[in-house]
């Protein structure tokens, strides 16, 4: 069961990849397109309009990117019911290993990608699996009474709040997707205190408003969430806003999880010692990719910093010399020299 549930959770990390880059095409395809038509300078500056990403509904491509990320939630949670997440989790950063290599094979240049990038990409693998791999081992059932509930629900609505100010600002692409990260990492702390929560109250009980708050919460941080991603897209590469996903998801939902719902209530503090260490390296392993990666470096830089074009030098209008004048007779003397 165990290797049946790896190679589900691969098949789900290469999905979440292919997903990922078809629906950053079609963002910054379309991103393209707006800024030739209305002749506005191109992504790292300001975010795309929402009207342009309602708009990406009749895109294919995008919607097939969006039904391999649904396949890959499918996948993953199977694989979740069949292997600890300690041994799954782990696996979804391959997604990071498979869309940097996606992204330098189809691009314009194809290149292998810089040691820089590599660097980035090996301190986020392995201080996230550390990290889920510790953690997981410390897990306990979440105290999902209704007090909690509604704590989680003022967070995710908040920090819902807080991402649609920074998906309507001009903030820059690592703040795009640690927002993004936090809000899902909130989504599946809510989702899984949720589901927890209905299956300890019972079949035939009532469910309890704060369950129905929660709900309203898990959708609008969903919805926000999403939104984010896709202006993220339009603002830098798919392997910076996979490596924001996958690394601070987990992380923001073991704090959580932790602060909020009673879990990890056992940890000793040498393993909390370790968490913190391990969380902290894979968020410089994230703000490192975001750094290096070429397509950030060059779309991320302000306008103003870029070398402006030469304006085009207008020559003056040549002159017509004057007419040659006979010279007038001297009587044999050599006419004085004017030339300077």
């Amino acid at each position: 069961m165990f290797t049946f549930a790896i190679g589900i959770a691969v098949i789900a990390a290469l999905c979440l990849a292919l997903g990922t880059h078809l629906q950053h095409r079609a963002v910054s395809g379309a991103a393209d397109t707006h800024a030739a038509v209305t002749h506005t300078p191109t992504a790292g500056t300001t975010p795309p309009p929402p009207r342009r990403l309602v708009g990406l509904l009749r895109s294919p491509l995008w919607l097939l990117g969006l039904g391999l990320l649904t396949l890959e939630t499918g996948l993953n949670m199977v694989a979740l019911g069949l292997a600890p997440v300690a041994l799954v989790q782990p696996i979804g950063t391959l997604s990071l290993v498979a869309a940097v290599f996606l992204g330098s094979r189809t691009s314009r240049s194809p290149r292998p990608p810089a040691r820089s990038v590599l660097g980035g990409i090996g301190l986020t693998l392995l201080s996230t699996g550390l990290f889920v791999g510790v953690s997981a081992q410390w897990s306990t059932a979440p105290e999902a009474a209704a007090p909690d509930l509604l704590t989680l629900t003022f967070l995710l609505l908040g920090i819902a709040g807080l991402g649609t100010a920074v998906a309507l600002s001009a903030v820059g692409h690592a703040a795009r997707i640690v927002t993004a990260g936090v809000l899902f990492g909130l989504v599946a702390t809510g989702a899984h205190a949720l589901l927890h929560a209905l299956a300890g109250s019972g079949a035939g009980s009532w469910v309890a408003p704060a369950h129905v708050v929660l709900l309203i919460g898990l959708i609008a941080g969903s919805i926000v969430g999403m939104w984010i991603v896709q202006t993220a897209y339009a603002s830098g590469p798919p392997e910076t806003v996979l490596a924001g996903l996958t690394v601070i998801d987990p992380l923001t939902a073991v704090v959580v999880g932790a602060a909020v719902l009673g879990e990890y209530s056992t940890m000793p503090l040498l393993v909390v010692l370790v968490l913190l260490l391990t969380g902290a390296s894979a968020v410089a392993g994230v703000l490192l990719l975001v750094r290096v990666h070429p397509d950030v470096v060059r779309t991320g830089s302000p306008v103003e910093h870029q070398s402006p074009t030469p304006a085009r030098q207008t020559s003056p209008p040549r002159q017509t010399p004057p007419a040659r004048q006979p010279a007038p007779a001297l009587h044999g003397a050599q006419p004085t020299d004017t030339r300077e």
